[in-house]
């Protein structure tokens, strides 16, 4: 009997040191996760954290800061009725999007996947500039660990290093306490935008860029000029991106969306024009019509075409982006594309969608919000495009609007009202239609 009860005691002590190696196992597992949600970057942890929600796409986006800046998915519903998800990050390249979309369709498979081919002129080093690996990081980190990842890592970078940075991230920020700008990062307010992103990958940009001298300025060229080399690392993987998804039962879809910033840019809009119709997948080049989707002196958020760009077939760091009014006219022609193209359904007001109409409220009350910070006349004008809104312009009788301003207000038909009472050069009251509150009431 008493060895019987040392046999049991020894079991049951070996049992508990199991349990508790598993607590300690447990344990250890929470405090990394703890310390890696407070030292995490916001922006990349976090940016495109909304598409792993339980909701299906119509399409998916990839692409650069174009993409990101300049596509709505959530105007996409409600305008259109279609699903979407925009997966472009800043200088992301084919390369990129081929492996995100790989990635993506791990978890949501849509009926188009749609890239912007912007970088497909370029040619790629073994080693990526330490920007560069930062932009990866900002899509890559939402993304678990996979064999994908994995074969991302060595196909974008020679640095074994990086590649554990890329595939366990928590090792790039383990040690970043002292930078955190949130000590309890776990107790961040779950209505934040920018945590969840309710945009779905979209990002709106309020300024306005009244120089555009040297898009002016820029170089034409006409249809028929084309990159000098066809064979570049972008234009292979802008192939294999579209080999996957045949291969995968998607829908392949390029564009080339505007604004242009420079010649190289242009002819290699013409060069996949050519290579698109090789391949027979769908290609919408918006640059030789970008005319008639945006207005250059209002639809600017920057304007960084350089000399270089203007002049000569060269690149460098030159770039433009589009703004809120600019994203919306953008999204609103691409929409009516693939509404008309791809037979793409009509999901508002559908049972099992009511979540979208609540997610586009809450986009909604984040661009408003957005409006109600903005102190500069140029920047409310240029937001108050947004759907939904009512504006009053009141302004002496003195008071000269230039031409930028002009063509704001115009712009808003009769959404604005402009009366010349005020004693002063200028008060706007923005107006939410929905609810009848003030967004925004700015003197000048």
């Amino acid at each position: 009997m008493q060895r019987i009860s040392s046999i049991f005691s020894f079991k049951l002590s070996g049992f508990k040191k199991g349990i508790a190696a598993v607590i300690t196992v447990i344990l250890a597992a929470a405090g990394i996760y703890v310390h890696s949600r407070v030292v995490m970057r916001r922006d990349v942890s976090n940016n495109k954290s909304s598409f792993f929600k339980d909701r299906t796409y119509d399409v998916l986006f990839f692409g650069s800061s174009h993409v990101k800046d300049g596509i709505s998915p959530l105007q996409l519903y409600k305008n259109y009725g279609i699903t979407a998800y925009n997966l472009a990050t800043d200088a992301q390249k084919p390369p990129v999007s081929y492996y995100v979309l790989k990635e993506a369709v791990r978890f949501h498979k849509p009926k188009l996947a749609v890239l912007d081919v912007y970088n497909c002129r370029l040619n790629y080093p073994d080693e990526p500039e330490e920007d560069e690996k930062s932009y990866f990081h900002r899509i890559f980190d939402n993304f678990p660990f996979s064999l994908n990842k994995t074969e991302a890592a060595k196909e974008l970078s020679v640095d074994s290093a990086w590649w554990q940075g890329l595939l366990f991230p928590y090792s790039v920020y383990h040690s970043r306490w002292a930078e955190t700008d949130i000590p309890f990062r776990l107790l961040w307010n779950e209505n934040s935008f920018w945590e969840k992103n309710m945009a779905n990958g979209f990002t709106p940009l309020f300024r306005l860029q009244r120089d555009v001298s040297d898009y002016e300025a820029m170089r034409r060229v006409n249809k028929n000029e084309y990159l000098t080399e066809e064979n570049t690392d972008g234009i292979a993987y802008v192939k294999r991106f579209v080999s996957f998804c045949l291969e995968n039962g998607m829908q392949p879809v390029l564009v080339y969306l505007p604004p242009a910033c420079g010649v190289l840019q242009q002819k290699a809009a013409n060069s996949m024009q050519r290579i698109a119709a090789e391949m027979r997948v769908p290609y919408y080049n918006f640059l030789p019509n970008e005319a008639e989707i945006i207005d250059c002196y209002i639809d600017f958020y920057d304007c960084l075409v350089g000399k270089e760009n203007i002049e000569h077939d060269t690149i460098r760091n030159g770039n433009i982006h589009l703004n809120l009014s600019g994203a919306q006219k953008m999204t609103s022609c691409l929409g009516a594309i693939l509404r008309r193209d791809f037979a793409l359904q009509d999901h508002r007001g559908k049972r099992g969608y009511e979540a979208w109409d609540k997610d586009y409220q809450t986009y909604r009350s984040y661009i408003l919000g957005e409006i109600g910070k903005l102190g500069n006349l140029d920047q409310i004008l240029m937001a108050c495009s947004f759907e939904g809104l009512t504006t009053t312009l009141y302004a002496s009788p003195d008071t000269a609007f230039d031409d930028v301003q002009q063509r704001l207000i115009a712009q808003l038909g009769n959404r604005i009202t402009v009366i010349r009472d005020y004693d002063g050069y200028a008060r706007i009251v923005v107006t939410d239609n929905e609810n009848g509150c003030i967004v925004a009431d700015v003197s000048f």
